[in-house]
């Protein structure tokens, strides 16, 4: 088997697969092939120059790297600046996407240095505020397409509706010109007698 060469994901990219996968989760049943029948329709769709293993490897990678942020280690600082659930700009997009898969929602990052109010622990300003940005901006995105549908089959319906009429206008041509031809007919008809 020849070597893939490696595909460089833009933010473009990534986010039209996480869209694209997630709007096809029918797509993976689970069912013999369904998983690279649905990673080659999403090839073919996007227009990538990438391979089904490839699309398929990039949405598991970022899926383990979500449920890593989603459950970090016990004893994990996040005081080293590293990747956190409140700093990776896939995390509120893929939280979204996947919810429901998974029992702790939304993740509780707190540094081990923080103090709590009471006993209480809260989620940090930030996780909170991009899961919001990030379902704002897909009820937005929803919206828009929902209304796009509509507007396009109010389109349709308008066309077919012309055509209809078009059709109609027709008929009723063709059945006027042939009663004129009977009526001529039957004119000449009477003349001669």
């Amino acid at each position: 088997m020849a070597e893939e060469k490696t595909h460089s994901w833009t933010t473009e990219e990534t986010r039209a697969l996480i869209d694209w996968r997630t709007a096809n989760e029918g797509l993976f049943t689970g069912r013999r092939n369904s998983s690279k029948n649905g990673w080659e329709d999403f090839v073919t769709s996007s227009g990538l120059s990438i391979s089904a293993r490839q699309a398929k490897k990039k949405w598991q990678n970022l899926v383990q790297k979500y449920k890593e942020l989603r459950d970090p280690p016990t004893g994990k600082g996040v005081e080293a600046g590293g990747v956190t659930a409140a700093n990776w700009q896939w995390y509120a997009v893929l939280d979204a996407a996947l919810q429901g898969q998974h029992s702790i929602s939304p993740p509780l990052v707190v540094a081990s240095s923080a103090a709590t109010a009471g006993g209480v622990v809260t989620p940090p300003a930030s996780v909170a505020e991009t899961a919001e940005a990030s379902e704002r901006e897909s009820l937005l995105e929803f919206l828009k397409e929902r209304a796009e549908r509509e507007e396009e089959r109010e389109r349709l319906l308008l066309e077919r509706e012309r055509e209809a009429q078009a059709r109609e206008e027709e008929r009723e041509r063709a059945a006027t010109e042939r009663a004129e031809r009977y009526l001529a007919l039957f004119e000449r008809l009477v003349n001669k007698f």
